[in-house]
């Protein structure tokens, strides 16, 4: 079978569309759950900390997917949705705890970076190794 070549401008919306849903996916689930906390009355520092959870779930599982389909656009939105979320931690979920709650915090959080830069380091040489070049797309 013969396939036409993706255009630019068919390239542009297809990738908006993603982001769109993406995006979707991810709002919807944040109101969820803050739809939940209302439904079982939890307080607010649990219903923070599930938030933080589910966007961390969500900005690996955007890393994960965005080197499985090879699409860079999707990996860096699932990093800087990462730094927005340790942002959110430090900035809103900590403000309540204690100093010693704090520093466990902390010392989780950074380890938590280290972890993630290792991982990203080690992993994507392996999985872009074999992504073509768009002169090796031309090709038949």
């Amino acid at each position: 079978a013969i396939r036409a070549p993706v255009t630019g401008h068919a390239n542009n919306v297809a990738a908006w569309a993603g982001f769109l849903a993406v995006f979707t996916a991810l709002w919807i689930g944040t109101l969820e759950i803050m739809r939940a906390g209302e439904v079982f009355l939890l307080d607010h520092i649990a219903v923070q900390a599930a938030l933080s959870i589910y966007w961390s779930m969500f900005s690996i599982v955007c890393v994960l997917i965005g080197f499985r389909i090879r699409t860079a656009p999707l990996r860096y939105f699932g990093l800087t949705l990462f730094a927005i979320t340790l942002l959110k931690i430090v900035l809103v979920d900590l403000s309540n705890l204690s100093t010693g709650y704090k520093f466990l915090s902390f010392m989780g959080l950074g380890l938590l970076l280290l972890g993630t830069s290792v991982l990203y380091g080690r992993v994507s040489p392996r999985l872009l190794k074999s992504e073509p070049t768009p002169d090796m797309e031309n090709q038949p």
